[in-house]
């Protein structure tokens, strides 16, 4: 029922998830659109556990899901790290700082802004359009591996304060990024068969890159050579 609450153009919707859809590397073995539609239905799945589901508007959790959709929209299937070494275009761009984060979740927003069809905001007035890009924009960068150590922290201090008995802003946009974070790498905690599935294209994207890597010369990231497969190790750190 949240899109009778906010004013979402139901056909610019469509059009704009098509759009984003179509921008998923569907070569990737994980990072491409089932990846993303896997997450948006995790998301959603916390979403409507008690805590977000009652701290949360309409217009935050249609946000939310968003984001979940477009958190890795027009991934090229390699890491933050990998960009920054080969000195990539979207590295120089967003100066080294969660490149990748920083990429999808602006891409997308210019898609939905520049794209003929995608406007879904057209409706909205500037707060909502202000909070709507500020909770996407906060739930993108918080999937970046590393500030996981920082916002958990920041987690288990709010946590042991009130355990949310009271709530502010920051508390929201805290809790949301940490339930995209949560779904991102989630994998592990899948039904066997699936969580096979899923280390299995995981680990086919990190040996690509490690392939990559070592024909460059460059030295070959954790967890990404082939020639020294550990991934229960990997998974095990996912979790």
């Amino acid at each position: 029922g949240v899109l009778d609450k906010i004013p979402i153009p139901r056909d610019k919707l469509a059009t704009y998830l098509m759009a984003i859809e179509d921008g998923y590397v569907t070569a990737n073995p994980f990072h491409n659109e089932v990846h993303a539609a896997d997450v948006m239905f995790t998301t959603n799945y916390f979403l409507n556990s008690p805590l977000l589901r009652d701290m949360t508007g309409a217009l935050d959790k249609f946000a939310a899901v968003l984001a979940a959709a477009v958190h890795d929209y027009a991934h090229p299937g390699f890491s933050n790290p990998y960009l920054q070494a080969t000195r990539d275009d979207k590295a120089i761009m967003y100066n080294d700082q969660s490149v990748l984060e920083m990429f999808h979740i602006a891409n997308s927003f210019r898609v939905m802004l520049n794209t003929p069809g995608c406007d879904i905001t057209e409706g909205m007035i500037r707060e909502q359009f202000g909070q709507f890009r500020e909770t996407m924009v906060s739930m993108v960068l918080a999937t970046d591996l590393k500030v996981h150590f920082e916002h958990l922290g920041r987690l288990k201090t709010r946590v042991a304060t009130d355990a949310y008995a009271s709530v502010e802003r920051k508390d929201v946009l805290l809790l949301l990024g940490q339930a995209l974070h949560a779904a991102d790498i989630s994998n592990p905690t899948r039904y066997r068969p699936y969580m096979m599935r899923w280390t299995e294209r995981v680990m086919k994207e990190f040996w690509m890159q490690g392939d990559k890597e070592a024909s460059l010369g460059l030295p070959i990231s954790a967890f990404m050579d082939r020639r020294q497969p550990q991934v229960p190790t990997c998974q095990m750190g996912f979790i």
